[in-house]
Formats: C-alpha cells, sequence, structure tokens
C-alpha cells in the first residue's frame, strides 16, 4: 500500500474512534459539566479532523473512506468500556496522549519537506495542542 494512502487511513480511523470515545466520555453521568463542554468540543474536533483525512485522500487517491459511522460507534464503545476507570485517571491518560501525539506532529512539520499532509497537520495542530493539554476536575 502507498505509503500516503496508510498514514491517510490510520489517521482517519484514529480520528473518527476518537471522536466516538470523547463524544461518549462527555455523555457519562459522572463527568462533570465544564469537562463534559470540553470532551463534546474534542469530539467534534477529532471528527472534523478524520474529515479533512478522508477529504485529501479523495484529492490524492480519487476516492472517500466510508467508515465514519462504524468508527464512531467502535469509539463509543471503547468509552463506554473505559467506566471502569476513575475519571481523574483517564482524563490524565488522555491529555498524555494526546501530548504524545502532538510532539511526533511537531516533529515531523519540523523536520520534513512540506506536503499536503503536512500542511493538513500543520492545520490541525492548535486543536490538537488544546486536547493535550491537563484536564483539573
Amino acid at each position: 500500500m502507498n505509503k500516503l494512502k496508510a498514514t491517510l487511513l490510520v489517521s482517519y480511523v484514529g480520528e473518527h474512534i476518537s471522536g466516538g470515545f470523547y463524544l461518549r466520555l462527555a455523555h457519562q453521568a459522572r463527568t462533570p459539566a465544564t469537562i463534559r463542554e470540553r470532551l463534546k468540543s474534542t469530539a467534534g474536533d477529532e471528527t472534523r479532523h478524520g474529515e479533512y483525512f478522508n477529504d485529501l485522500h479523495e484529492q490524492e487517491f480519487g476516492n472517500r473512506f466510508s467508515a465514519r459511522p462504524l468508527l464512531i460507534s467502535l469509539g463509543k464503545v471503547f468509552g463506554s468500556a473505559s467506566r471502569i476507570i476513575p475519571l481523574k485517571h483517564l482524563l490524565h491518560w488522555v491529555a498524555t496522549a494526546e501530548a504524545t501525539v502532538v510532539k511526533a506532529l511537531e516533529k515531523d512539520v519540523a523536520t520534513k519537506p512540506s506536503t499536503p499532509y503536512l500542511q493538513l497537520v500543520t492545520k490541525i495542530l492548535p486543536d490538537e495542542r488544546t486536547h493535550a493539554e491537563p484536564y483539573t476536575l
């Protein structure tokens, strides 16, 4: 498989699963209102980012991925299953995971030649940095 095609697929899948995951966390009763709103916003960002990757895939390869509803549902399942983890620990894990992604993306943007993919990454980095900020309960 073409490397760009694989990268776009992984990005599309990851963003949509994350969107569903964040949405499920936002709708859990134990989630405080301020955190709930942040999680809803993050869910929207992640789903939108997934569609950006899909748009780029269509530009580069002439077709679109079509698994969005399934992937969002899968993320919701993961979110539901995470209820066994204390919210404080779960939110710490989420912010840490996002921070790891941000570091990798920033490194790619700083060290690799500009491509449409890296231009898209540059576009979504501000959102990703926000997602990596620690949560306060």
